[in-house]
């Protein structure tokens, strides 16, 4: 984390967003910036709790799990979402009388991760629930962004990682991508190592790609953007990830600069 902040800072000190005014501020910047790092701590604070989380899965009946999925997608995503609204003002006493933690949303995307790789989804009628609800999600992330501001509320709201139309179509292409790899009937034998390569070098991407999508808004004539945002999002996304995972996979191959990775 500190290297990569440390590649951020030279970046944008090369590009005068940002000015170097001591090693006190620099020290902070390491520990606190670029803001697309918290995850790291985010990620820490799970790790640490895994042990105990462990003990959970393990000897948690299904039934069990279900109630701690139930449990987690309610308060870390359903009541977020709408304390964020801003429409619901006596939900927020309530839920700030139970002093209910903002974290439980991603508990719940940790704990649906090990549910799928226990128990799986083994009812195709359920499978494709959940993939329909994936592109219902996707759809109301779309309508919803443009329609919301009409009625005062943020235009960022649906965009939030815990919001449940993130959260369900991410499930979905989770569920997609591991029945593909477990079903005996595909002819995907070449197809399977790539998507475990590609796996491997998500913590890579996730560290690189801000970077690459400043490089392509600071030489946007370079890639020939579209000015529709329709257009130019997906564009930038799929800019963003292919150059990413490629120079992560390179950098893979080497000795040293792999454990940046």
């Amino acid at each position: 984390m500190l290297v990569w902040s440390g590649i951020y800072f030279a970046y944008n000190v090369l590009f005068n967003e940002h000015i170097y005014t001591g090693i006190r501020n620099l020290l902070t910047y390491l520990l606190t910036e670029p803001v697309h790092l918290w995850y790291c701590y985010a990620a820490i604070t799970l790790y640490i709790f895994t042990p105990l989380l462990y003990v959970f899965c393990k000897n948690a009946s299904q039934k069990e799990y279900l109630y701690a999925l139930a449990l987690t997608f309610c308060f870390g995503s359903l009541v977020i979402i709408l304390l964020r609204s801003g429409c619901f003002s006596t939900l927020h006493i309530v839920i700030d009388k139970m002093k209910a933690p903002y974290t439980l949303g991603f508990l719940c995307l940790y704990l649906l991760g090990g549910y799928i790789r226990k128990y799986g989804i083994r009812q195709i009628t359920h499978r494709i629930a959940i993939y329909l609800l994936g592109v219902l999600g996707t759809v109301m992330t779309f309508t919803g962004t443009q329609l919301l501001p009409a009625f005062g509320l943020p235009n960022d709201l649906l965009l939030s990682f815990f919001a449940p139309n993130t959260m369900l179509p991410a499930a979905a292409l989770f569920i997609f991508i591991q029945q593909l790899c477990r079903s005996r009937k595909n002819n995907l034998p070449k197809i399977q190592p790539c998507i475990h390569k590609i796996s491997a070098c998500t913590s890579g991407i996730y560290f690189l790609h801000p970077l690459i999508l400043m490089i392509i808004r600071h030489n946007a004539q370079w890639f020939r953007l579209s000015d529709m945002p329709y257009i130019q999002i997906p564009q930038m996304v799929l800019l963003a990830y292919i150059i990413s995972a490629l120079i992560v996979l390179a950098l893979k191959q080497l000795p040293f600069l792999k454990r940046l990775v």
